[in-house]
């Protein structure tokens, strides 16, 4: 029979590459205000609904990002929780703190759809082209990361409600979630530096 130390060891691996699809990746974009981008572009500016929105925009990145931040070290614990305890554990003991993390993901992905809905009607209110080129791709960038927690919570499901009793069982399925979720997140970052790029371009 092999030792239950030996046991522990076995699994290891598969719990940090669980905590690898799983991660949070809390980004920094976010926290770059959409001032910011909108003061690099030379006139820019609109109607008299012009800077409400982009206040709005902003306090919705910003609850988004709070959000996101807020679940990182749930989510670790949680990982850690599983890597002490074993799946079936979690899934029995830890079902407060999973609802926790989907209410948490849930937040961001409805402040980040906030954000770019607010971001796009700004472009509508701009007066200036570059600025709603600018608008409309932070807009973009918004809707990808609110997709990236989308799937960071579904994660957070098919370890509670997946068939799967192993996990080993259950990580082709988190294997394939993770890897649409980082396709998400990388496009909302790169979309995101497009548009301060082309802002700092138009100075």
């Amino acid at each position: 029979m092999t030792p239950p130390l030996l046991e522990r060891k076995k699994m290891n691996p598969f719990v940090r590459l669980l905590a690898i699809i799983c991660g949070v990746i809390v980004i920094a974009l976010g926290l770059v205000k959409m001032y910011r981008g909108i003061q690099e572009i030379r006139g820019a500016g609109g109607d008299p609904q012009f800077k409400p929105l982009l206040e709005e925009t902003d306090k919705a990145v910003s609850a988004a990002n709070k959000a996101s931040q807020e679940a990182q070290p749930l989510f670790q614990q949680f990982l850690d929780d599983i890597d002490k305890s074993g799946l079936s554990t979690v899934r029995t003991q830890k079902k407060d703190a999973a609802q926790k993390l989907i209410d948490l993901f849930g937040e961001a992905v409805e402040q980040y759809q906030l954000a770019a809905q607010k971001s796009d009607e700004a472009a509508r209110h701009s007066t200036i082209e570059k600025t709603k080129s600018f608008l409309t791709t932070k807009a973009r960038a918004y809707g990808l990361l609110a997709q990236a927690r989308t799937i960071n919570r579904g994660i957070v499901r098919l370890v509670l409600d997946d068939p799967a009793t192993k996990l080993e069982q259950l990580l082709p399925k988190l294997q394939e979630a993770a890897a649409r979720r980082d396709t998400a997140q990388k496009s909302g970052v790169d979309l995101d530096a497009e548009a301060e790029a082309t802002a700092k371009k138009s100075k």
